[in-house]
């Protein structure tokens, strides 16, 4: 499936017909459809042009991307002014703070069930 128009907002029906032929599964939400980051090899196609497409959607007042193989976490929030504002946290003692919708959770949360190759580095 083609990313879908982010500025159309599609019926159920509209979905159920995408995602019975598309090659990757998304999600559906009031009228709009969204992917999440799954595999590896998508992951830098899914920061990329992606994130981007999700930032065009009015509606869309947060961006969390979560990276798979590393503790770090990547927060886009809408300004008023309509811009952007990205905060970058790494290190399983990080907190990510989302007063919008009242929540505030730690990486360590985050990747509790997650075994790294490496073991990521908690800073003092």
């Amino acid at each position: 499936m083609a990313f879908p128009d982010p500025n159309k907002l599609y019926t159920p029906a509209e979905y159920l017909a995408m995602e019975a032929v598309a090659e990757e599964k998304s999600n559906y939400c009031d009228g709009h459809i969204f992917q999440t980051m799954t595999a590896p090899r998508n992951e830098a196609a899914d920061r990329g042009a992606k994130a981007s497409q999700y930032r065009t959607v009015e509606s869309v007042q947060i961006q969390v991307i979560v990276a798979q193989h590393l503790p770090e976490v990547e927060v886009f929030l809408r300004m008023p002014d309509e811009c952007w504002s990205v905060r970058f946290l790494s290190g399983l003692d990080e907190t990510i703070e989302l007063p919008l919708i009242d929540v505030k959770l730690s990486l360590a949360e985050i990747y509790q069930r997650v075994r790294f190759r490496v073991e990521p580095y908690i800073y003092a």
